[in-house]
């Protein structure tokens, strides 16, 4: 499964490489690259977490998950600078011949891992929804990436109407956001081996939320930058410690169900990342404020 989703994020942004229309970025980048990363992240962090014992779990996942937080350091500095350079569409391309040398080297190494023969899995436990534990597992997946994504979506637009009209500030804020996850992924998992992930959650999230809030009061570039970092070591738990609680005894169904509820979770994920971010532009739009964050707008 991780294989053909390496294959699929590769071929999606060669497609992009070529697009020209709106419903060609939709089905290369929404639909291909979209449904192939699914098919590859939420396995690899399956992977992980049944390949470690409850210990290590969590700095283990953090590992894992620092990755994507690498790629969104590295991949919007490589946008930004080969672009005026070589077009987009060789742009595109080289990010994904850069994709596609990562994934030989990841599944070279996966390839080589003994290899467990289990009954298939169900695609669904459908028991899990009479369970209240997991209901309240769902639903804090889905609130949590009901607001994630909304900051990384909108630093850039930020930072252009409020702070200077110079896109590379909005790029660089971008990036520093990013730099934070990676900090985020790996403290709070070694905090997780300490004090339980489920704590860890509950504080983070507590901090998160009074740093979103915090946002409105930002009016220079001194402190977005101070924002952007904070945010984003605050905000990088959620990608790191979530997959850890689904682990948990009282969540799981029994250690053959890891993945299967892993999956589901993720599906929470998927719904808020889905409708959150297109609520707030919505909501953006209204009067002739700047959304800076959820349901709330300032006056420029």
């Amino acid at each position: 499964m991780m294989a053909v989703g390496s294959v699929g994020i590769v071929f999606g942004y060669m497609m992009v490489s070529l697009c020209r229309e709106y419903y060609q970025f939709m089905l290369a980048q929404g639909v291909c690259a979209g449904l192939s990363s699914g098919l590859l992240y939420v396995p690899a962090l399956a992977f992980v977490s049944t390949s470690f014992p409850p210990k290590t779990r969590p700095i283990a996942i953090g590992f894992t998950t620092t990755g994507a937080s690498t790629g969104g350091i590295v991949f919007p500095l490589i946008f930004r600078n080969l672009l005026p350079r070589i077009g987009f569409g060789w742009t595109v391309r080289t990010m994904a011949f850069i994709q596609l040398g990562l994934a030989i080297i990841a599944l070279s190494i996966l390839a080589s891992a003994p290899v467990v023969r289990n009954k298939p899995r169900r695609l669904l436990d459908w028991t899990a929804f009479k369970e209240v534990p997991f209901l309240f597992l769902f639903l804090m997946f889905f609130c949590h990436f009901l607001s994630f994504f909304i900051p990384i979506f909108f630093i850039p637009s930020f930072s252009f109407a409020y702070l200077s009209p110079n896109p590379s500030l909005g790029s660089n804020l971008l990036v520093l956001a990013n730099a934070g996850t990676f900090v985020g992924r790996l403290l709070p998992a070694l905090a997780a081996q300490h004090i339980g992930a489920m704590n860890v959650v509950f504080i983070t999230t507590l901090i998160v939320s009074v740093i979103t809030f915090c946002w409105i009061a930002v009016t220079s570039t001194a402190g977005m930058i101070v924002w952007c970092l904070m945010w984003g070591i605050f905000s990088g738990t959620f990608s790191t410690i979530d997959p850890v609680v689904v682990t948990h005894p009282l969540l799981c169904g029994g250690e053959g169900l890891t993945g299967t509820r892993l999956g589901m979770a993720w599906v929470a994920a998927g719904l808020g990342v889905l409708v959150g971010t297109p609520i707030a532009g919505a909501l953006g739009e209204k009067g002739d404020g700047f959304l800076t964050k959820g349901h709330l707008r300032r006056e420029k």
